[in-house]
């Protein structure tokens, strides 16, 4: 083949074999040719890259793990060396769509970078290139895809792999359904040894999931061989102020508590997670549920409890590596093998203390209860008390049977209570819109909610200062201890719930 370059050979650019001119479709990979392109950003197939890669047939960088697309800031296109011969899997930088929204091809092949998008650009390709280097110091180690180039080019970074036929393990896992225990240990068992690999190379972020482990030899049942590819995790290291806005469509059966809400440090306990819930589909052909709602409530079931046969050493293991509560998880890979290879494996014990979204524990012996307390007793009992409260006052029955007299010695009070009472009906309605926030854990919710608390608990002490003003006598006249302890116990309540939410806030992002 290394005259390959010297020739002009025509290709099927689906496939990167030599064209047949008796099949205008290839019958390896349905290639069409001369089919044209349906993504004018996408590189015309036949581009030539560094005077020695031949693009082929580009597609955008989707996932479909669970089904959900996440688009990543990349084209993958299948390519060619045309001085070895070998077929090549190029990955093309380009974050064109959502909050890492920065380039653009609008002719030719060269992107334009928008200026205000100019830093976080050059800041997630030089990742891509720091992380294709350090994968290139492992040439040759089992189970991890091998780089063959990468560099700068038409403006962006591309990265070439080694492109080999088979299948990525979440359509070998369609295919099959639930897989046997020691198929299922043998991939995850190979995976967590490759990362192990990655880590002692420096590479310290990698994407695992069903789309990002490839089954090489998917015919062989018994013992599937596997490669860990695109394990570089620059897409969640561009631009973090906007990836923060991003409403987040991640398969997040396989993203930890920690990595999904992009709030805390990560380290080998949040891959262990990853690598886990893989595992965990494979043997019971279920994803874990999203992870956020495993925060707020775990019911993730064993697989025991799903009917699945399993031994109990790897079972336990399976669910140590699964605990929601970073602290309370697996914490290397090393220990997660050593896990699934054991006789016997005890339970983590539980973390004292409530887990917070960010990965780390809230001492609080009220932890979710509290919560749990506002949002199914408090705040409808708030309401209807606040209903009860309007009509009182718009009525004036708080006077008893001197409503007539006060209103005909002091006219402005029935002003004054029609205002307090309605003040009080809004606050009412505004107790059951609050909390139906709340149980969805909306964005700004705790703030809505402490709004209504500090209305709760200075609306006596107004009331009583412009009663006081109404009636031209001191406010102290007015005062009693019934008064002033609402006012200190919601005073109270206010600042305890406002550390108490302050702790939580990065629960509520829907």
């Amino acid at each position: 083949m290394a005259g390959m370059a010297d020739k002009e050979i025509r290709l099927y650019m689906g496939c990167m074999r030599e064209y047949d001119r008796q099949y205008e479709v290839c019958p390896y990979c349905g290639y069409w040719v001369n089919t044209p392109r349906a993504d004018e950003s996408i590189l015309s197939p036949g581009t030539m890259l560094r005077g020695r890669y031949i693009v082929g047939q580009g597609t955008r960088g989707y996932r479909d793990g669970m089904g959900l697309l996440d688009r990543v800031p990349k084209i993958v296109y299948m390519g060619l060396d045309c001085v070895s011969g070998k077929r090549l899997c190029v990955e093309e930088y380009f974050p064109d769509e959502g909050p890492v929204d920065a380039a653009e091809r609008t002719q030719g092949k060269k992107l334009s970078v928008k200026p205000e998008k100019a830093e976080s650009f050059e800041k997630g390709l030089q990742s891509v290139l720091d992380q294709a280097k350090q994968a290139g110091q492992l040439q040759g180690v089992k189970g991890i895809i091998q780089v063959c180039d990468f560099f700068r080019e038409n403006g962006t970074a591309y990265v070439l792999t080694e492109y080999k036929d088979g299948m990525s393990l979440g359509k070998y896992c369609r295919m099959h359904g639930s897989i046997p225990e020691n198929v299922a240990l043998d991939i995850t068992i190979q995976v967590a040894s490759a990362v192990v690999k990655l880590y002692q190379a420096g590479i310290q972020s990698v994407n695992l999931d069903m789309d990002h482990i490839r089954i090489l030899n998917p015919d062989g049942a018994d013992h599937p061989a596997v490669e860990l590819y695109d394990f570089g995790d620059y897409c969640f290291q561009i631009d973090r102020e906007y990836l923060d806005e991003m409403d987040i469509i991640l398969p997040l059966s396989y993203v930890a508590p920690e990595r999904c809400l992009g709030k805390s440090e990560r380290g080998s306990w949040t891959d262990v997670y990853a690598l886990a819930a893989v595992c965990y589909k494979l043997i019971t052909g279920v994803a874990p549920e999203d992870s956020r709602e495993r925060i707020r409530e775990d019911h993730l079931k064993k697989p025991s409890e799903r009917g699945i046969k399993i031994s109990q050493p790897v079972e336990t293991a399976l669910m140590n590596a699964l605990r929601p509560k970073a602290e309370e998880r697996t914490r290397t890979m090393e220990e997660f093998i050593r896990e699934l290879t054991a006789e016997e494996v005890a339970e983590h014990p539980v973390a004292t203390g409530e887990f917070r979204a960010n990965g780390e524990t809230e001492n609080s012996e009220r932890g979710m209860k509290w919560f749990k307390f506002i949002i199914w007793f408090q705040l409808f009992v708030a309401a209807v008390m606040g209903m009860v409260s309007a009509i009182v006052y718009m009525k004036g029955l708080h006077y008893g049977g001197s409503t007539a007299l006060v209103y005909s010695l002091f006219s402005g009070m029935k002003t004054l209570d029609r205002l307090v009472g309605s003040v009080m009906f809004v606050e009412a309605v505004a107790c059951i819109v609050v909390r139906q926030k709340l149980a969805g854990f909306c964005k700004g919710a705790p703030a809505m909610y402490l709004t209504i608390g500090a209305v709760n608990a200075f609306l006596p002490i107004v009331y009583l200062m412009l009663a006081a003003w109404v009636m031209r006598v001191s406010m102290l006249t007015l005062l009693n201890s019934s008064v002033l302890a609402s006012v200190i116990t919601g005073a109270v309540l206010l600042a305890v719930n406002a550390v108490y939410f302050a702790n939580r806030e990065d629960l509520f992002v829907n």
